[in-house]
């Protein structure tokens, strides 16, 4: 099944972001016995698939096992100019780091090496 992607499953359900379990269902239950394809007149019947689509995608994000933090527009704008304020205070290693850390790493190999060497023979 392709994924349709919700921007709030509450206002798909028509639910406030306060409801409970039992109502969330409740309302789903309705909704979909509602729009459910078999029961409109066969005009609407691609609008009724469709509906029938976003409500179940709603309601799967709803349930409680798989419930997750939903992200407003603005969490998700803060989230971004997070990470890139993050991005930008990192200051990248020198070339002298950058040299040090791989002799460093030279030195062990070749320490490994011999070790490995010397019990062979």
């Amino acid at each position: 099944m392709a994924s349709i992607t919700i921007m709030d499953p509450y206002s798909i359900l028509g639910i406030s972001k306060r409801a409970t379990d039992a109502e969330i269902r409740s309302t789903y239950l309705k909704l979909s016995r509602k729009h459910h394809p078999d029961k409109v007149s066969a005009e609407d019947k691609i609008k009724a698939i469709e509906r029938t689509k976003k409500l179940n995608e709603a309601y799967d994000r709803l349930k409680p096992q798989n419930r997750q933090a939903i992200p407003s527009p603005i969490d998700s704008e803060d989230c971004f100019e997070r990470a890139r304020r993050n991005q930008q205070s990192r200051t990248q290693p020198s070339r002298e780091q950058i040299y040090q850390k791989w002799e460093a790493n030279q030195e062990a190999f070749r320490h490994a090496r011999r070790q490995t060497h010397d019990k062979a023979y």
